[in-house]
């Protein structure tokens, strides 16, 4: 499912759900730019998503119409059918990865990153030689993780030698400048999409 779409997803449903908001603040719920969302709202005011009702002081209630309503659900249906899709993809590029681990004899990881990847990557590993030793996340450090303490990269030194995982698809430079950094330059690092990474300058 192309980004604008489902950009435009999440605008209708926030409208749905509170239509009488500014565009400032519809901005700032769904993390994306005013002009992006005043873009989107002229387009659904003008295909007829949207009625606009004005009300003083410069206020606006944006209220989605049965046309919307029907879009709104299309775009859902196709989002869902990306979402199983995408899961099945990175499902078999996990199991992939996984594969070319054992290959190399690798018998333990440490996951870097606590979020959805990590939680498909977890069950995946059910069916492999490969055991989870560790976790870091710096946004969740604190937490659990299947029952594992996560921890912060500047622990990593502390966890049982093992080779790393990188769990996220975006971010993975910051990642392993924050893994360099930490004492992690002699480790293996692996990531979803690739098989081995440099962490050495």
């Amino acid at each position: 499912m192309e980004r604008e779409k489902r950009h435009f997803l999440r605008l209708l449903d926030a409208v749905e759900q509170n239509g009488h908001v500014t565009q400032r603040e519809l901005s700032k719920r769904l993390n994306m730019s005013l002009g992006l969302i005043n873009l989107f709202i002229k387009r659904a005011v003008r295909d007829g998503y949207f009625e606009v009702c004005v009300l003083p002081p410069k206020h606006s209630t944006y209220v989605l119409t049965t046309k919307g309503r029907d879009a709104k659900s299309r775009l859902t249906t196709e989002y869902i059918a990306y979402c199983f899709k995408f899961y099945r993809d990175i499902r078999k590029t996990i199991q992939k990865r996984l594969r070319e681990l054992e290959n190399d004899c690798i018998q333990a990881v440490i996951f870097y990153g606590a979020g959805e990847t990590a939680e498909l990557l977890y069950h995946c590993l059910y069916g492999s030689s490969i055991n989870l030793v560790g976790i870091i996340d710096r946004e969740n450090e604190g937490g659990t993780f299947f029952g594992h303490p996560i921890c912060s990269p500047e622990d990593l030194s502390t966890l049982p030698d093992a080779a790393i995982f990188i769990t996220t698809i975006e971010d993975c430079d910051e990642k392993i400048r924050d893994i360099r950094e930490n004492g992690g330059s002699e480790r293996m690092v692996f990531s979803v999409f690739n098989s081995q990474l440099s962490v050495t300058d």
